[in-house]
Order: C-alpha cells, then sequence, then structure tokens
C-alpha cells in the first residue's frame, strides 16, 4: 500500500495477489473486501480507503516475469525499468529500477567516450552485465517476499502486532539496504 497526499486530495494504491484481475472499476464487494483487507493497518490507510468512493477506484493486474529477458536491444533502442524486465510491484521497484539503470547506462557511455571506445553494442554490454546480476538480485528478493505472504498471513500479523517497533525498523532497514545495494 502506499498514499501521496496531494494538493486537494490523497492518491493511493494497493498491490494484493490475486489468481484473477480485470481491468475496470471495482464493485461494491471489492472495496468492502479492501476496508476489511486494511482495516488493522495504520492511519491514514483505513480512513483513505473508507473515505474513497467505490466509483473512484480502479483496478488494473500488475505483472512481474520470473526470468529477465537476455535479449533487450533492438535498433538504436536501450530498453530501461520495467520495459526491460518486469518486476513485482513491490516498493515501487520498477521505477527505482528505471532510474538506477538510466544512471548506469550514462555510466557505461561516459567510460566509452572517455576511452575513445565506440559507442556501439560493446558499450552496452558492459552494461547490461552488470544491470543483469543487480535484477536478478531484487527479483530473488521479490519472489521470496511474495512467497512467504499468502500462507502466513495470520502468522506474521500477529506476530508483528507483539513486535517491538525497533526491531520491525531494523528488519526492514536490512530488507531496504540488501534490496538498494548494488
Amino acid at each position: 500500500f502506499a498514499a501521496v497526499p496531494m494538493r486537494d486530495e490523497w492518491v493511493w494504491f494497493a498491490t494484493i495477489p490475486t489468481d484473477e484481475m480485470h481491468w475496470g472499476y471495482i464493485t461494491s464487494n471489492e472495496h468492502e473486501w479492501l476496508q476489511e483487507e486494511f482495516d488493522r493497518w495504520h492511519e491514514p490507510i483505513p480512513t483513505l480507503l473508507s473515505s474513497t468512493q467505490t466509483k473512484r477506484i480502479t483496478k488494473e493486474p500488475a505483472y512481474a516475469h520470473r526470468d529477465i529477458p537476455t535479449a533487450h536491444t533492438g535498433n538504436m533502442v536501450v530498453y530501461l525499468g520495467d520495459a526491460w524486465c518486469s518486476l513485482d510491484p513491490i516498493l515501487a521497484q520498477g521505477g527505482g529500477v528505471a532510474i538506477e539503470e538510466a544512471y548506469e547506462l550514462m555510466l557505461a557511455v561516459t567510460r566509452a567516450l572517455d576511452t575513445n571506445q565506440p559507442l556501439d553494442l560493446t558499450a552496452y554490454q558492459d552494461y547490461g552485465c552488470r544491470r543483469l546480476k543487480r535484477l536478478q538480485k531484487l527479483s530473488d528478493i521479490s519472489q521470496i517476499v511474495g512467497t512467504l505472504r499468502s500462507p502466513l498471513d495470520f502468522v506474521r500479523d500477529s506476530a508483528l502486532g507483539v513486535t517491538p517497533a525497533f526491531v520491525k525498523s531494523y528488519v526492514f532497514d536490512r530488507m531496504m539496504k540488501a534490496s538498494l545495494s548494488g
């Protein structure tokens, strides 16, 4: 769940694992289910869900690909972020990866220019090899987190309810560091 306060209202989204998802507006039953699913979360999440009109909530499927493609260049095109590999929509990883990749690509181009190397596929392949390791690590972490969710919801929620905040903060910080480290 993520929420962003805008000038006149909040914009929010939630990602939920499901076997079936269709584009469109949610039904009132789905809105009630969302409220029940997130009613024990911290504020302002329950309030946002209850105050958002059903007719203003849309749904769309989010896809992740487990395997990272090895062919990712076209004729004068470099694919970045979710265009190259779709990651689970956890903590906006796709957007973050696109920013990382743009930076890494800039470094690869700069290195090629500084050493008078041609700006061809060779320079990009150096960049691609480094990125592939990073993306595989992110994908593995996302898969582990996603796998643990469904069967352990009750245990997790119960354990987190009695876990001291400093422990949760430490674990979260370590996971973020692992996810964000190159």
